[in-house]
């Protein structure tokens, strides 16, 4: 009993299907090699370490974070850093113990004791930053 002849490795069929499981391949490996990019995030700013000394209940201490203004503050509940700029325009706020309030000193406007606006222009409340207290300091972001 004679075999049909064998048709050769490049014929048409034979090509469409290697250049497509090639392209499944590429497909996969890039997929692969973009997600294992993606799930690495790039390292955040360092983390500021306050001693407790340095900050009893009720005081504010302004420090630079991120490339931020920000003030840290303590109170029996904990401690809550707050990003000194507004959602408006970008001034940098500060805490006017006569008004109780953070004021911007750009369009007027104003900022509760929570960073809540209650006055002028300010769309949104100021940012905070994780705030916590860890043995005999606080540590601020990271």
């Amino acid at each position: 009993m004679s075999r049909p002849p064998r048709e050769p490795e490049t014929s048409r069929g034979s090509c469409k299907r290697r250049v497509a499981l090639r392209a499944i391949a590429g497909v996969a490996l890039a997929g692969g090699l973009g997600a294992s990019r993606c799930a690495q995030a790039p390292p955040g700013p360092e983390a500021i370490s306050v001693p407790l000394a340095e900050l009893p209940p009720g005081r504010r201490l302004v420090l630079q974070y991120a490339g931020e203004p920000v003030e840290l503050r303590r109170s029996e509940r904990g401690a809550v850093a707050r990003v000194l700029v507004c959602t408006h325009f970008g001034c940098t706020v500060a805490w006017r113990d006569e008004a109780e309030a953070y004021v911007c000193p750009c369009h007027a406007g104003r900022f509760d004791g929570e960073g809540v606006p209650v006055m002028g222009p300010p769309p949104r409340p100021l940012r905070t930053v994780p705030a916590v207290i860890v043995g005999d300091s606080v540590r601020v972001g990271g």
